[in-house]
């Protein structure tokens, strides 16, 4: 039982907090002028983008 309660109390967050599926974009910029970028779509798929200043790579 001692052992149960810090277990409980470790996934209560990560429980209240989660997700069941992603929608939207979500961007992360990298420190070199780069950024990154997906986007869920509704069907379960999803788009990667990455470019930087000078635009997205061809």
């Amino acid at each position: 039982m001692k052992k149960l309660l810090p277990f409980i109390i470790f996934l209560s967050p990560l429980i209240a907090i989660s997700q069941n599926n992603y929608q939207g974009t979500f961007w992360r910029a990298n420190m070199v002028d780069t950024y990154e970028s997906i986007k869920f779509l509704k069907d379960g798929k999803f788009e990667y983008k990455k470019g930087g200043d000078l635009g997205d790579p061809e």
